[in-house]
Formats: C-alpha cells, sequence, structure tokens
C-alpha cells in the first residue's frame, strides 16, 4: 500500500486544520502566541547572559584579557593617585586659610603701627 492510500478523501469531511506540504501559510498571531515569543526570548537572552563569561573566557585572547588587565590596574592606580593629590590639596587649603587669618591680624597690626607713624609724623611737622 501507498502512504496516499491511507488518507481518506470524503469530500463531506471538511477540516480546517490539515496543512498540506505546500501551504506556506503562517499560524494566525493571537496574544497567546505573542506572549510566548516573548518568553522564549527572555529565556534565550537570559542564558546568554548567564554563558557570556564563560564564552568571553574560552574564546577570548589571553593576551588581550592581560592587556585589559594590566590596563584596569593602571586606572586603579591613577584612581590612587588622585584619590592622595585631593587629600594633600585639602591639607594645603586649610593650611592656606590657616596663614591667611594669621597674615589678617599681622595686616591689622601693620595698619595700626602705619597710622601711629603717620601721627607722629603729623606732630613733627607741626612742631617744626
Amino acid at each position: 500500500m501507498r502512504a496516499w492510500e491511507f488518507i481518506e478523501t470524503n469530500p463531506t469531511v471538511v477540516c480546517a486544520k490539515l496543512a498540506s506540504l505546500g501551504d506556506t501559510r503562517k499560524p494566525p498571531i493571537t496574544l497567546r502566541y505573542l506572549n510566548q515569543l516573548k518568553l522564549q526570548r527572555k529565556r534565550r537572552e537570559a542564558e546568554f547572559a548567564r554563558k557570556r563569561p564563560l564564552i568571553a573566557y574560552m574564546y577570548g585572547d589571553p593576551e588581550r584579557q592581560a592587556e585589559a588587565v594590566k590596563d584596569e590596574l593602571e586606572r586603579e592606580e591613577g584612581r590612587h593617585d588622585i584619590e592622595m593629590l585631593k587629600q594633600e590639596l585639602e591639607l594645603l587649603k586649610d593650611q592656606i586659610a590657616v596663614e591667611i587669618d594669621s597674615a589678617e591680624i599681622d595686616a591689622e597690626g601693620k595698619d595700626r603701627i602705619a597710622q601711629g607713624a603717620m601721627r607722629a609724623i603729623t606732630r613733627k611737622r607741626k612742631e617744626q
């Protein structure tokens, strides 16, 4: 027997779900179908995200990875140097503030001395 002999071709039975080999129509798009596609995509992305470090390690170039680690260490050293410079800058700012305060006191003393000297000069001029 041939395979096509098993298929009954009764014209009274109408089956809309049967698809032939030449049928290239797409299934109807339903909300359930769209939700399944969305869930499949999320699962695929999660699996890829989980495997990404392993893939990078397996197929990565050891020299490039060593250079990347070296660059990261240099950046970390640079950050440390910047932090140290910031701390030194803060200390210098504090020292400058102290010097400015003492200079203002000295300036007031200098003004008093200058005023006293001017009074002495005016007295001497009056006496002459």
